[in-house]
Order: structure tokens, then C-alpha cells, then sequence
């Protein structure tokens, strides 16, 4: 397995961003932006919020009613207590399931497992910062110059 880290960025309504090494995927609730650095390339489509797209607003503010959930026990994460909760989607799609790891005393998520279509992820969240004042020109993307950039709206 690998590892990688980065940051994320969320405002409710559907606004996030997820900035790695190896890429960004930004949305505004309208246009999504996925960005590989390696392949020089971005990608602009439509927001779609389905049972095939992935949104950490789906899992950090609304998993109760995209998904079933059953308290499987309970594990550190960090420094943290949590619930473990495994996540069964209510409609098919993608997502074959998925396990969070809910601290105990603020009942934030700390940790996310989702398996889909023959492949696991996994998100440890180590830093959270609730209400931070995001600036909203964080929830869009201008592409660096000399990147392929491939327009599917």
C-alpha cells in the first residue's frame, strides 16, 4: 500500500479541494477541475454529485443519508479514540462500502476507508480546522501554462 498526504479543503455546498503531490481536484459545486501534474494535463467537467462521484462532503456532513452505518468497534487513530462505523451505500454505485473512524469527544472524522470498483483508499485527516474562513478563490482552478487542458462541459 501507499501513502501519500496533502491538503483539503471543505465549505458545505459542495465546494472542496484535495491537493496532493500527484494531484488536485478542485470543485466549486459547478465545474470540477482534476489536475495531474505528471501528465502535464487538466480535466474541466460539470459537478456531479451521483452515486458514481466521490465528495468528502458525502462522507464528513451527510453519510447518514447516503449510507447505512453499523458501529463495528472502536480503534485509535492518532492520539484519538474513535468509532469504527462500516458504511454500506444506500443506492449502487461505485462505492461498494466504506469504514469511518469518528472521534469519540468531537465527533469529527479522522479516518476514511472506501472500496470501490477493485481498489481501497484510504484518508487519515491529522489536522482539522472547523470554520477557518476559507477564501472562496481556493474552490477554483487556472491550469499553469503549457498544461493540456481537455473541456468535457
Amino acid at each position: 500500500s501507499s501513502s501519500t498526504s496533502g491538503t483539503m479543503y471543505i465549505q458545505k455546498e459542495k465546494k472542496y479541494k484535495i491537493k496532493t503531490k500527484t494531484f488536485t481536484l478542485v470543485t466549486d459545486g459547478v465545474t470540477t477541475w482534476s489536475y495531474s501534474p505528471s501528465k502535464k494535463q487538466v480535466v474541466i467537467d460539470n459537478y456531479k454529485e451521483d452515486g458514481n462521484s466521490f465528495s468528502p462532503n458525502k462522507f464528513l456532513f451527510n453519510y447518514p443519508e447516503n449510507f447505512y452505518s453499523d458501529l463495528t468497534g472502536e480503534e485509535k487513530v492518532g492520539n484519538d479514540n474513535c468509532y469504527v462505523l462500516k458504511l454500506t451505500p444506500r443506492t449502487k454505485g461505485m462505492i461498494k462500502s466504506a469504514k469511518v473512524w469518528v472521534d469519540k469527544e468531537q465527533y469529527l472524522i479522522r479516518k476514511i476507508t472506501i472500496s470501490s470498483s477493485g481498489s481501497t483508499k484510504t484518508y487519515t485527516l491529522k489536522s482539522i480546522t472547523l470554520d477557518a474562513g476559507i477564501s472562496s478563490s481556493e474552490f477554483s482552478f487556472s491550469p499553469p501554462a503549457g498544461v493540456e487542458v481537455i473541456d468535457l462541459r
